[in-house]
């Protein structure tokens, strides 16, 4: 993960929650929110 991030990590404590503190990290968190969106589309 060091080699990706340049020694950081993806993500950091931010209360209860973590927030991406590199590029990685925010393409993962955009990645999730995708899908999230996309599977809870309209049933037919």
């Amino acid at each position: 993960m060091s080699a990706v991030s340049g020694g950081r990590g993806w993500f950091v404590p931010w209360g209860w929650v973590y927030r991406p503190v590199s590029w990685p990290g925010v393409a993962l968190v955009a990645l999730v929110v995708v899908f999230c969106a996309h599977s809870s589309g309209p049933v037919q």
